[in-house]
């Protein structure tokens, strides 16, 4: 069936624009917000409420979780890589 040929009550699918794993920006983020402002971890992909998806992100500074709206939330620039420490290693009993 061509593109143009689809049935009128076929939509565009929505998706998540955020990946589990991401590193993101609340640059909205301060007092009164309901995220504060700096790097978070998605860790969770939500459906959507209303018109919006929602993702559940861990403050990189308080290692909280929250919910935010995806209009919240922008994808950090590149340089903005966080790297999860590994447990410290305990050494070997001789």
């Amino acid at each position: 069936m061509a593109r143009s040929a689809m049935a009128p009550h076929m939509h565009r699918v929505p998706y998540h624009r955020y990946k589990v794993g991401q590193t993101v920006v609340a640059p909205s983020g301060g007092p009164g917000a309901y995220i504060p402002r700096g790097l978070h971890i998605v860790v969770r992909l939500l459906p959507a409420s209303g018109r919006q998806f929602q993702y559940r992100v861990r403050s990189t500074t308080d290692g909280l979780e929250r919910v935010v709206f995806e209009d919240r939330i922008v994808l950090a620039p590149e340089p903005w890589t966080v790297v999860v420490p590994s447990p410290p290693k305990t050494p070997r009993g001789r």
